[in-house]
């Protein structure tokens, strides 16, 4: 057995609607488990899917994460994770929401110009169809669930990571345009340091004071100025010649 974690859940829906909205993307799943407030007794929001073996599961989490909840009303969407149980000594089963991280490293790019229809599901066999040790494929989308038309693709090794970068630049056959590849940077990384402050703060009073001198020296220069009044021009000084 294998099992996701799914949240967002209003309080109407129940084991039968999680079946149903599973069921109506093609999947088969074993059983659910609605978690409940331990203080109020009504539903947490949250509950617990669990499919045959760990290959459904990851189809699903890859498939349906994110697309359209049928039947929700407000809309909602598929919000999957992985999770996993334990037995105890008692014979309960306890869930954990998520599991601890692995430890092995992981590398993704940034896949850009994304058009609407593109979801989770066809980024990733878009690129799992080329590069075996794709893992997942996640498109970014605002509070309503649009897609902001870009998303990220993470990679097992980082040779296939390299080889994407170069290979798929401008590639086509996801959504209606030409993806725009680049590495992806990671949102823990370290801001640089500065030695002294990169954006200083403008000395106002010094500033005054220079544009002052400046200008003095303009109306020094002004007043020193030889200017010939017009009786005396000639045609000449301004590139005309007598006949």
């Amino acid at each position: 057995m294998a099992s996701l974690w799914m949240g967002d859940l209003d309080a109407y829906m129940d084991e039968t609607f999680i079946l149903n909205a599973f069921s109506a993307q093609g999947e088969n799943v074993a059983s659910v488990k609605i978690i409940r407030n331990k203080l109020t007794g009504g539903p947490a929001g949250y509950c617990f899917v669990e499919f045959a073996d760990q290959s459904c599961a990851e189809r699903c989490l890859i498939r349906l994460n994110g697309k359209p909840l049928l039947g929700a009303n407000p809309a909602r969407r598929f919000k999957l994770n992985y999770a996993t149980h334990s037995r105890q000594p008692d014979g309960r089963i306890v869930y954990n929401p998520r599991p601890p991280r692995t430890q092995s490293p992981e590398y993704s790019i940034f896949v850009g110009d994304l058009t609407p229809e593109v979801d989770n599901n066809q980024l990733y066999d878009f690129f799992v169809r080329k590069y075996p040790s794709c893992m997942s494929g996640k498109v970014i989308t605002d509070p309503n669930g649009v897609s902001r038309g870009y998303g990220f693709v993470r990679f097992a090794e980082e040779n296939e990571q390299k080889k994407a970068l170069g290979e798929m630049q401008g590639a086509t056959g996801l959504g209606s345009r030409p993806v725009k590849i680049s590495l992806a940077t990671p949102k823990n990384r370290p801001r640089p340091e500065y030695s002294q402050d990169p954006d200083p703060k403008l000395d106002v009073d010094e500033a005054n004071r220079e544009l002052m001198e400046q200008g003095e020296e303009m109306y020094e220069a002004l007043m020193n100025c030889h200017w010939q009044p017009l009786d005396y021009t000639t045609p000449e000084m301004f590139g005309v010649v007598s006949p």
